[in-house]
């Protein structure tokens, strides 16, 4: 029989990545108390987290206090009478080579600083890590006046440590290092995963992953233990889930369990009143807890068991919708004079432009781009100049692999079309023409065109000069760009979409769909539904979101309702887009050179 996680551990296996990783972008955010009434809100000047910020404290809606401080906290919590204690990073997470500090900022009621504590930042413990030290967790527990930083240093990278802060002085006060339990059996190895507060109470939940030193079929046995411990240190109340983490006879399965759970956590809720809540993998249920004193002692008793769902994509599915076929259209079968047209030997990839072109790239002669109308004659064959004595300009410039990049590939008729032209500068010749290359839109009517920033966490729209005429920082909710996919221009000039995404620490991927207008302002959101689709185009009713497959999604820019369109998986690479008249949907059949047409509904 299937183990119940196989299923859900596939589907991890198979989600997408290349979006920016949790962590990455540090989106304003509000931070409330245990009994939600102090609100700290607190907006970055930058999406990394570094420079200064602006902080407004409210109680019961009302507020409190409102300043600008010179350093953003990427992490904070707030007491019940609105203390705050918090961590941020001076030139970001992830900093350049001015790695900056690490600061701890301590807070009154009233937003006066209480103590701040700076500590210079070197450079990472391996290849791509952050710059230390950087803080894992934050613990802030007013009854106990104290608020604790899970922290990794230099010194501190194999052993746990939590920097100890009291809330009344804002003095730093003897670490804490957790140790595992010491009745936990032939347990041989213990990690701690999460340690949450329990409001009010004075006691931490902690979770220790462990590996009891057996093993089946290859597969080492982890479980969970779960702890309540008081202000002295001392275990309460403990649960050991043995194989909590563990698919017998599957080392990978087993290994991919440990990251989501590790990634999502299994403590799901604490609450005022000893109230919280653990997730059980192996029973896929959640189960609460409410935990007593009576005057003498601890008590922690099981209050109810909920089925809980799995499935890693929770997102809702938008339903699917049918479109009339029309008939298809050979590309390539003559030319628009009459008589034979060449034809592509190689083609591998294939684009549609605002007018109704096919282009076609023929990956066997230099880079070739096949120009077809939308009845299938071949108008043009684009043949992209050798390197030498190209000048760059515009989105131009120099990868990270030393390639250089040169947006226009040859007019027709007239009319630009622009691609990243790959050039191997060793060489001095034409490597390879991308024309999926989605870093680069034109608008349709007017002289500019649009490109993301590096990192795809900034838009940016030229004219023709070297500078940006305009920038857009920021999605028309307020919240920085997570990571651009894809962006498309409508064929009448009038709309800029923008496919913005994240993944988030299981591996999921969350996206949403700007609707701008032609200078990117006077835009609203709309939520897409679970979908791997990251490229866009544009019609005047519907947004177009697909993959090289047969990944449809239609969006409709009347009421951001979706719909997924039905078809058959392939393994055919397809290029979809639409009509210049958005009456129909195109779908490019790369290596058949068919372009296949469906009706799309009313305009």
């Amino acid at each position: 029989m299937l183990h119940p996680f196989l299923a859900l551990l596939a589907a991890l296996a198979t989600l997408p990545v290349g979006s920016p990783g949790p962590g990455e972008v540090l989106q304003p955010t509000d931070h409330a108390s245990p009994s939600g009434r102090w609100v700290l809100h607190v907006a970055p000047s930058r999406p990394d987290g570094g420079g200064p910020a602006g902080y407004r404290m409210s109680r019961d809606g009302e507020t409190v206090w409102e300043a600008e401080r010179e350093c953003t906290l990427w992490e904070a919590g707030v007491t019940d009478d609105g203390r705050v204690a918090g961590y941020g990073y001076t030139r970001g997470i992830r900093a350049g080579r001015d790695k900056g500090r690490f600061r701890v900022v301590v807070l009154d009621a009233a937003g006066r600083s209480v103590a701040e504590h700076a500590v210079p930042r070197g450079s990472s413990l391996g290849p791509g890590g952050h710059a230390v030290p950087f803080a894992r967790d934050l613990l802030v527990q007013g009854e106990l006046d104290r608020a604790r930083i899970d922290m990794t240093t230099r010194d501190q990278a194999a052993r746990e440590c939590w920097w100890t802060f009291r809330l009344s002085d804002g003095e730093r006060v003897e670490d804490w290092t957790p140790e595992p339990p010491v009745d936990a059996g032939n347990a041989d190895r213990f990690l701690l995963q999460d340690a949450e507060p329990l409001p009010g109470s004075g006691l931490t939940l902690l979770r220790w992953d462990y590996r009891d030193g057996e093993s089946t079929q290859g597969v080492d046995h982890w479980g969970a233990l779960y702890e309540l411990r008081d202000v002295q240190d001392a275990t309460l109340w403990s649960l050991a889930r043995p194989l909590e983490f563990t698919v017998l006879g599957d080392r990978r399965a087993t290994t991919l369990l440990l990251e989501w759970s590790r990634a999502c956590g299994t403590i799901l809720a604490c609450e005022p009143g000893g109230r919280f809540a653990l997730w059980f993998p192996a029973e896929s249920v959640r189960v609460d807890y409410l935990a007593r004193h009576d005057g003498e002692r601890w008590s922690v008793a099981e209050t109810s068991r909920t089925a809980l769902d799995l499935r890693l994509r929770t997102t809702w599915q938008a339903p699917a919708i049918e479109l009339p076929s029309l008939p298809p259209v050979v590309l390539g079968a003559g030319t628009a004079e009459g008589g034979d047209a060449e034809r592509p030997l190689e083609p591998k990839q294939a684009a549609i432009d605002a007018r109704g072109q096919i282009l076609v790239l023929d990956a066997s002669d230099d880079g070739a781009v096949f120009v077809h109308a939308s009845n299938g004659a071949l108008e043009d064959v684009l043949r992209p100049p050798r390197a030498s004595g190209l000048r760059l300009g515009g989105p131009g410039g120099t990868d990270e692999r030393g390639v250089i990049h040169v947006p226009t590939i040859g007019t027709s008729k007239g009319y630009g079309y622009h691609g990243h032209l790959r050039f191997a500068p060793h060489y001095g010749a034409v490597g390879e023409v991308d024309l999926a290359d989605h870093r680069v839109r034109f608008d349709p009517l007017r002289p500019r065109y649009w490109r993301p920033a590096p990192g795809a966490r900034e838009l940016l729209c030229f004219g023709d000069g070297p500078r940006p005429l305009h920038t857009l920082a920021k999605r028309p909710d307020g919240r920085w760009w997570n990571g651009i996919d894809d962006f498309a221009c409508s064929a009448d000039g009038g709309t800029l979409a923008v496919l913005d995404s994240r993944v988030d620490r299981a591996g999921r991927r969350h996206a949403k769909l700007a609707l701008l207008d032609a200078d990117g302002a006077n835009g609203a959101m709309v939520e897409v539904p679970d979908t791997d689709a990251a490229r866009v185009a544009v019609s005047p009713r519907w947004v177009v979101l697909s993959d090289h497959h047969a990944t449809v999604l239609l969006v409709d820019r009347r009421d951001g309702s979706s719909h997924r369109l039905a078809t058959e998986p392939t393994d055919a690479f397809l290029t979809w887009g639409v009509s210049p008249e958005g009456t129909e949907l195109w779908c490019v059949d790369v290596a058949a050179l068919t372009l296949h047409r469906y009706a799309l509904p009313g305009r």
